[in-house]
């Protein structure tokens, strides 16, 4: 029926977006050993890019006062079920909890906000949420706020939440 065409569109997306849980054969077993060679590299070297930057950056990480505050994050598409809970404090430390399984991720967030080209200033309604886990990762997010309490972020996964101030 054409009044449950958006909630299938929705859903079709969401089922898209869920990894498989059908065994997928891992593609380097068929490989040769010189391409799982190079493979295991980039990952190697990515990973020692992952560290530096946080070893570097993390320790002059700075948020803007109206990010500080504990945020409700809710996917957009309905069906995804990512809901998780942001909380930044003003010393840059951020705490990120997966609703759906209870996963944390902690560290340290640096703003980097949007410049208003036509006036050449800093735009503080936008920006670029690094996060860099005390795992060694860094994960990106990018938000605009719609108001005071609400903001539309989206992860580089392509995913976008509405945020919403507790």
């Amino acid at each position: 029926p054409d009044h449950l065409r958006d909630d299938v569109n929705e859903l079709n997306m969401a089922l898209a977006r869920l990894p498989s849980r059908q065994h997928q054969a891992n593609p380097s077993e068929d490989s040769d050993p010189e391409q799982h060679y190079y493979q295991d590299l980039q990952r190697q070297q990515d990973e020692a890019r992952m560290r530096m930057a946080n070893k570097f950056m993390a320790p002059n990480a700075k948020v803007t006062p109206d990010l500080v505050g504990v945020w409700e994050l809710t996917p957009e598409n309905k069906f995804l079920p990512w809901q998780k809970t942001l909380t930044v404090e003003a010393n840059a430390n951020y705490t990120l909890v997966l609703k759906a399984d209870g996963s944390v991720s902690r560290g340290k967030m640096d703003v980097q906000g949007g410049r208003n080209v036509v006036r050449g200033r800093p735009e503080p309604s936008r920006g670029q949420m690094m996060l860099y886990e005390e795992t060694g990762q860094v994960l990106t997010m990018y938000y605009e706020f719609v108001d005071r309490n609400v903001m539309q972020i989206v992860d580089l996964d392509g995913t976008h939440y509405q945020a919403r101030r507790k």
